[in-house]
């Protein structure tokens, strides 16, 4: 995206791709990523961030973390979860509120990610084992991963 009040891409982005729209800058985000880390950041940055969190939601996303770091972020939740669980009926279930995990600095989301990767890689042996748990949902992520350098990715929604 070309803003001309925007920054430049950060420093530490290996792969810039430029988009002409919002949406494939987003849809390009979650293909390409196995976890999502987001930093504090505007309007822009929390609507990625709740996109990410309905794709998960509604399962159009598994298993993949959503880790939000510093202190604006347990206000958004709290917010959510007041507003959204006080009506009858909820407009959310209390599950879909747990999906995104607050932390306070970088060293926990490394080690959430880290827990996460570590039980990645046992279920991914074991089903390579047993040839259970194959859905078509996952085939294609196994599909996509491979097709893929064999680096996991993650995407930050601060990154630009």
């Amino acid at each position: 995206m070309d803003l001309p009040f925007e920054q430049e891409v950060n420093a530490f982005v290996s792969e810039a791709f430029e988009h002409r729209t919002f949406f494939t800058r987003l849809h390009q985000f979650v293909i390409a990523s196995d976890a999502f880390v987001v930093a504090p950041g505007g309007i822009g940055t929390v609507l990625e961030t709740l996109m990410v969190w309905q794709l998960l939601q509604v399962r159009h996303l598994e298993d993949t973390p959503l880790v939000l770091v510093g202190k604006m972020w347990p206000g958004l939740v709290k917010w959510a979860r007041d507003s959204m669980l006080v009506t009858d009926p909820p407009l959310a279930g209390a599950a879909d509120l747990t999906i995104p995990r607050c932390v306070k600095d970088a060293d926990q989301a490394v080690a959430i990610i880290r827990a996460h990767h570590a039980r990645w890689l046992r279920a991914r042996g074991s089903r390579r084992r047993t040839g259970a748990g194959e859905t078509k949902r996952a085939r294609r992520r196994w599909s996509a991963t491979r097709a893929r350098s064999g680096r996991g990715r993650v995407a930050t929604a601060a990154s630009r």
